[in-house]
């Protein structure tokens, strides 16, 4: 049996984990439930453990697929709260050529790109003030300093502080 480092995901880092089996290991220890899937994160194989949120997301995907994995916190009061985004990674789609069909196989034309879409949304609300930009602007470089200094501010009040003081007339 092959024994594997168990994987701690870091904070406000997003990692990227391939399941190496179609299914966790379930259980029970004194602590509870558990289910331990074996992923690579960059060509290591780990143990990783997620919480049951986690698990909901990753129990649909099969051997070979791949999500990254970001462990988000924030400070609520005195307390350190943390919660996980997993985001799937989508498989790419071949859409097979018939005889009748004029589109080739490898053409993605016609389907829209979402980043575009985006862009043409953020230059319309920046079109209109400089707020959007500098509000971006401020989040951008609270997090920056977040992790600088290891998860000892708060980046959304760090994030207005910067706006406000940017905004100031």
């Amino acid at each position: 049996m092959t024994t594997r480092q168990r994987l701690e995901i870091p904070i406000n880092q997003p990692v990227t984990v391939e399941l190496l089996f179609e299914e966790p290991i379930s259980g029970t220890s004194r602590y509870g439930n558990y289910n331990m899937y074996a992923v690579n994160v960059d060509g290591e194989e780990y143990s990783f453990f997620p919480t049951a949120e986690v698990h909901d997301k990753l129990k649909d995907l099969k051997k070979g697929d791949r999500a990254v994995i970001t462990k988000l916190a924030a400070q609520r009061g005195s307390k350190l709260v943390t919660v996980f985004e997993v985001r799937p990674e989508v498989k790419t789609v071949s859409i097979p050529s018939t005889a009748g069909n004029t589109m080739a196989a490898n053409d993605v034309s016609i389907i829209p790109d979402i980043n575009e879409e985006k862009e043409e949304e953020t230059e319309s609300i920046s079109a209109a003030d400089n707020y959007y930009s500098v509000m971006l602007a401020s989040y951008t470089d609270a997090l920056k300093l977040q992790k600088e200094l290891n998860g000892m501010i708060d980046i959304e009040k760090a994030a207005i502080t910067l706006y406000i003081s940017r905004t100031r007339k």
